[in-house]
């Protein structure tokens, strides 16, 4: 690796405790880098003519920063200073700061001239008590620099700072413990492979602290493998709508055993080598049934195995996750539930239809079309008053039924409703009409699971100029009664 290694800057990290920097120019970038500086404890002065007013609130706040108001000159650079910056907007006095700054060997920065630099101004991803240096990103186009930047800031999770705390915190033990640093790599590879770590990255540190002091007590570089079940949501479909958490865990499973909506590029996340049981269920023909499921992840977890459990939306909102919950606390099965986006909420979002309305609706309803008994007994009067938004999951197969059923406790004829096919997916499909006539547009136009209904009259909120909803939304996607 070393040997190919070929850099234009070496990243190295630079004690600014109490140092005098200075900082050209007063735009709101500027601002930016007098807030890293800091962050760092430097002490900070501020040369612009025309400071922004941020930047000047800023200065006003902290007595760390010195803001002259004028022009550059020469006789802002001396050898007292640890680094000099300048900023975008005051291009014209870079090359005679760069001069100066090299002339009293002061590292300098000149935004968007490396040429004039002697070194690189990193952006940073935080992760305090740890932080990611990003150089070579200073002259690229800005929306391909804050491309790269937020994938590296979504690769790496929040909470990575508290693995290093941690470790520092019983660092000096373990060396006791395991004199040998064979052991002490084996040792800490255990901790963060395992389920140590991820207590740690859930806040759990008391109990990871307990594991670690069993595992020192029986020095044992390893511990029995302990199983786990991550109940995950995948939200409604498309993969961007994956949460941080639920990424990072669907790639560290042992064990992949998800539902039948969960989409191919979503189950094509997890590492290589995963075991990979699917589990789906569609209308009238299920793989599993919920019991032979539950007892599934309970056996894989017993093996010492971690079981990511994938769910299409949310794990608690009619995935049956709580069935499966119980199931795990009764077996004494380590287990974490992650939200995901719950369908009704995803497929509205992306349809352009808002569950909510301060004019139209106050309340929301989510209803399951489907129950464990396969009867559809709802409250139908409830579910037939004005002033709110219901949304039928699993419901297709009742949809004549249901919209008969509405009808009969009230709801007026005309009250808005649509379906969602596909939502939040390329496939997506909406089809407005009203509650008299949803079971026939459905018909006509073959509509078929999965599917979500939405009645209320947040319906008719939706514009019929698509322009602002998401690129998904396709030109022919509409169907109307």
């Amino acid at each position: 690796f070393f040997s190919r290694l070929k850099m234009d800057y070496l990243p190295v990290a630079v004690a600014l405790k109490d140092q005098l920097c200075v900082v050209v120019g007063g735009n709101d970038a500027a601002e930016q880098k007098v807030r890293v500086l800091l962050g760092c404890g430097a002490r900070v002065r501020v040369i612009a003519a025309e400071p922004g007013c941020s930047l000047q609130t800023l200065a006003g706040d902290r007595a760390e920063i010195e803001l002259i108001k004028r022009e550059w000159a020469e006789e802002d650079i001396d050898a007292t200073m640890a680094m000099a910056i300048v900023m975008a907007g005051v291009e014209k006095c870079g090359a005679q700061v760069s001069q100066a700054a090299k002339r009293h060997r002061v590292p300098v920065y000149i935004h968007d001239a490396p040429d004039l630099s002697t070194f690189a101004f990193p952006d940073i991803v935080d992760r305090s008590p740890v932080q990611y240096s990003i150089c070579g990103l200073s002259g690229a186009p800005q929306p391909i620099a804050q491309y790269i930047l937020n994938n590296l800031e979504t690769s790496v999770p929040s909470q990575f700072g508290f693995l290093l705390q941690f470790g520092l915190k019983h660092r000096a033990e373990v060396e006791r413990c395991f004199p040998s640093e064979c052991d002490q790599r084996d040792f800490w590879d255990e901790v963060l492979c395992g389920h140590i770590a991820e207590l740690v990255l859930r806040g759990d540190q008391r109990l990871a602290s307990e594991l670690l002091q069993t595992m020192l007590q029986q020095r044992q570089p390893t511990l029995k493998a302990v199983g786990e079940v991550y109940l995950v949501g995948a939200g409604p479909g498309d993969p961007d709508l994956l949460t941080f958490k639920a990424l990072r865990l669907i790639q560290k499973c042992d064990v992949l055993v998800y539902d039948r909506l969960i989409s191919k590029c979503i189950i094509d996340k997890a590492r290589p080598g995963v075991e990979k049981v699917y589990v789906g269920k569609a209308p009238g023909a299920h793989m599993k049934t919920q019991k032979e499921i539950n007892a599934l992840i309970v056996e894989f977890a017993k093996q010492g195995k971690k079981v990511c459990r994938l769910k299409g939306g949310d794990p608690f909102v009619f995935g049956r996750g709580g069935e499966e919950m119980q199931e795990l606390m009764e077996a004494n099965i380590p287990f974490q539930v992650v939200p995901g986006i719950t369908a009704a909420c995803g497929c509205a979002s992306y349809a352009g239809i808002p569950l909510t309305h301060r004019d139209h609706a106050q309340s929301v309803r989510f209803v399951t079309g489907h129950l464990k008994d396969d009867s559809a007994d709802l409250e139908w009067s409830d579910l037939a008053r004005p002033h709110q938004t219901v949304v039928f999951y699993m419901a297709m197969g009742q949809l004549e039924e249901t919209c008969d059923k509405l009808l009969q406790y009230g709801v007026p004829p005309t009250r808005p409703a649509a379906i969602v096919s596909g939502g939040t997916l390329t496939s997506q499909k909406i089809y407005i009409a009203d509650v008299s006539t949803l079971y026939k547009v459905a018909t006509q136009n073959d509509v078929k699971p999965p599917s979500i209904i939405i009645i209320g009259d947040v319906v008719s909120v939706r514009p019929d100029d698509k322009a602002h909803l998401q690129r998904i939304d396709s030109a022919n996607d509409i169907a109307h009664s």
